[in-house]
């Protein structure tokens, strides 16, 4: 299948998952994509994007594109229990019928306050093979156990870049296929 279709078919997925006028609160940094039109079933998606620490650069495009972009302004990742509850709060108040997740700490926190605000999906994108043997480091296995945990417990689908990245996770975390 081509890319093209690949899209279309995690778009249909949603569409199926959502609820009648539901919303799909995720993390879009290319916008709109006229491209999709007509693809799927709700095309006027509601996007609001929050980050844990700070939205920099990638603020300024967002906001023009009319995505509502908030930030918890956690000045590390050990600051992470503070952001639970406004990241629950705002989750009962928007709705969502899924939330997207990527990158570890966005993972943890997205995972633990989608579930506890009652979000019906949660989807996380696999970005990286970080569990390698051959990877530097960055992670150590106190990571690797809560990643390989909260994955399981929190995320409905997982979304991997490439096939590496997706049989990494599948073999390091044993997330299911």
């Amino acid at each position: 299948e081509s890319a093209d279709q690949d899209i279309r078919n995690v778009f249909n997925a949603i569409s199926r998952a959502l609820r009648p006028g539901g919303i799909l609160l995720a993390e879009v940094p290319n916008a709109g994509n006229p491209w999709l039109s007509g693809v799927a079933r709700y095309e006027d998606f509601t996007h609001q994007v929050c980050y844990l620490f700070g939205a920099g650069e990638q603020r300024a495009p967002l906001e023009a594109a009319g995505i509502e972009v908030t930030s918890l302004g956690l000045a590390s990742p050990y600051a992470l229990a503070t952001a639970l509850g406004p990241l629950i709060r705002r989750l009962k108040a928007a709705g969502p019928d899924i939330v997207h997740t990527q990158l570890f700490w966005a993972d943890q926190a997205g995972r633990i306050a989608a579930r506890l605000a009652g979000v019906p999906k949660v989807v996380t994108t696999l970005q990286l093979a970080s569990y390698e043997p051959d990877i530097p480091d960055v992670y150590s296995r106190k990571r690797r156990w809560v990643d390989r945990r909260l994955g399981r417990w929190g995320t409905d689908a997982f979304i991997a870049v490439s096939e590496w990245v997706r049989d990494s996770t599948i073999r390091r975390l044993h997330y299911p296929p």
